[in-house]
């Protein structure tokens, strides 16, 4: 299998997303993998080319989201989250995979909402909440984990909503907020937002 340079890939997926063949997911993921027949690529052994694979699964199932495919999107991001999910198991550790894997669930709550499948995006929202409150309680002073918890907050409280739970909704959203309140010195402090524009 040849794999080229990641500029090149990019150019490529450009030049092939316009073909009667390909869709542009298609055409990415294809590009991304090596295989020119598109998404039938072989999951890599490799534990980098898997998280690798598994990233480009994920970025694929948000174009096909875009172009309105929500049921391959969530095949994309099921897949996805079952390559994060066993190496996350081989090092469990390691925050960079369980983040991705949480980043994974967060975006693929909009075909599921598409698609109807509410209660599956209110329960991936609520897994990517306990696991931003865990890390964020783990290292209180990460404001990057702090960040995220807020993220994920709005994320339940936008699935709850079109779930038809206004009143949780609401509740999440007022812990986002809460959370962004007391970020918001610590973002400016850090970035010296003042000094900027003044």
């Amino acid at each position: 299998m040849l794999l080229l340079p990641f500029r090149e890939r990019i150019i490529l997926a450009r030049l092939t997303w316009g073909s009667a063949e390909a869709t542009p997911p298609q055409a990415l993921m294809s590009v991304a993998v090596g295989d020119k027949g598109g998404m039938g690529a072989a999951e890599p052994e490799n534990e980098k080319y898997k998280s690798g694979y598994a990233m480009m699964l994920q970025m694929s199932g948000m174009l096909l989201t875009v172009t309105g495919d929500a049921k391959a999107a969530i095949a994309n991001g099921q897949k996805a989250s079952a390559i994060f999910e066993s190496l996350i198991a081989t090092d469990p550790k390691s925050a960079k995979y369980e983040n991705a894997l949480m980043q994974g669930l967060v975006t693929m709550r909009f075909p599921l909402l598409d698609e109807g499948r509410n209660a599956e995006a209110v329960a991936n929202a609520r897994r990517v909440v306990l696991t931003m409150e865990k890390q964020s309680a783990d290292d209180p002073a990460n404001a990057q984990f702090t960040r995220s918890l807020s993220v994920s907050y709005n994320s339940l409280g936008a699935s709850l909503l079109r779930s038809g739970d206004a009143e949780a909704a609401i509740e999440n959203h007022r812990r986002s907020l809460a959370i962004v309140k007391v970020l918001r010195p610590v973002i400016r402090a850090a970035w010296n937002l003042d000094a900027i524009f003044l």
